[in-house]
């Protein structure tokens, strides 16, 4: 037996059945959330309250986005922010 009719014989029996039509169209309609759009969000530094990490990403849902990448960085923030805005940078990810 040659190493292709192996591996069709092995592949074979793991095929699932296709789709009906009417499966793919409700697949189509109302994906699953692995199946949905992700987003990547780049967060300025950690310049961000408790209240809007929490508000946003359920917004996302909501609107059917299937997840969110978080994606802080320093670099470009203003280097002299308003005290407020410094303390939620110092306060990013600290094990307050």
């Amino acid at each position: 037996m040659s190493p292709c009719s192996v591996f069709m014989r092995s592949h074979a029996v793991c095929a699932s059945p296709a789709p009906s039509d009417s499966d793919l169209r409700e697949g189509f309609q109302n994906p699953s959330t692995a199946a949905r759009t992700m987003v990547r969000w780049w967060w300025p530094g950690g310049d961000v309250t408790d209240e809007e990490i929490s508000r946003e990403p359920r917004l996302m849902e909501e609107a059917g986005i299937g997840g969110v990448e978080i994606q802080s960085f320093v670099i470009g923030p203003n280097p002299k922010p308003a005290p407020e805005v410094e303390a939620r940078f110092d306060g990013f990810l600290s094990p307050e």
